[in-house]
């Protein structure tokens, strides 16, 4: 899992040993940000680019942290199973909206928590279910920060799904079992993404 900042140059990396890495691009340096020898502990990662901090989602310990990547080494717990309805259970992707000092993430849910769509401070704090409804197997995510939207995939039922930052406006951009949408990406005004079911990798473009 890769995740890239322009502004620092570096590429940010979930390795196998269960650690994440920070890269340097041009030199390929690689440096230690954190490990955890759990294996799928990290799960996700999202890059920060105004603070430069890595926000990273543990799918065992069942928390959301963030990393600093410059200067003095800083980690810190911002979200966990609180039993609350925006406990984080199992996080399986994560986004974020650094201008606006936000993070959002999908959680699969498990035992009395829902499946959902969720969103937070940067901070950690104001956690708010975005979507929690009509939901299957969540996998992916993707924003358009221009216009605050969210998108995300459920490849099981061969759909992508947009809504407005505050769960609103929803619908579906395809809606279509015989698909599988996994990696989801928004540049511009397009939302790219890979279909297992068929071996490519396809486009729809976003007006509006």
């Amino acid at each position: 899992i890769l995740e890239h900042s322009n502004i620092a140059r570096s590429l940010a990396q979930i390795s196998t040993d269960a650690a994440v890495y920070k890269t340097t691009i041009n030199a390929g340096n690689r440096t230690l940000l954190y490990s955890s020898h759990v294996p799928d502990d990290p799960y996700c990662l999202a890059f920060d680019w105004n603070g430069r901090n890595v926000i990273v989602g543990n799918k065992v310990s069942q928390t959301i942290e963030i990393i600093r990547t410059v200067g003095d080494t800083y980690r810190a717990v911002l979200l966990t199973n609180d039993q609350s309805p925006t406990a984080v259970v199992h996080p399986v992707a994560i986004a974020a909206d650094s201008d606006r000092g936000l993070i959002f993430w999908l959680d699969r849910g498990g035992g009395a928590s829902d499946v959902k769509v969720a969103r937070a401070s940067m901070d950690g704090t104001q956690p708010l279910v975005v979507v929690s409804n009509d939901l299957t197997q969540l996998d992916h995510l993707a924003l358009d920060i221009v216009n605050q939207r969210i998108y995300f995939t459920e490849s099981k039922s061969g759909r992508i799904t947009s809504v407005t930052y505050d769960g609103q406006d929803r619908h579906y951009l395809l809606n279509d079992p015989g698909k599988q949408p996994n990696g989801l990406a928004f540049y511009s005004d397009k939302l790219y993404y890979s279909d297992s079911a068929f071996d490519s990798i396809e486009y729809a473009q976003i007006t509006g």
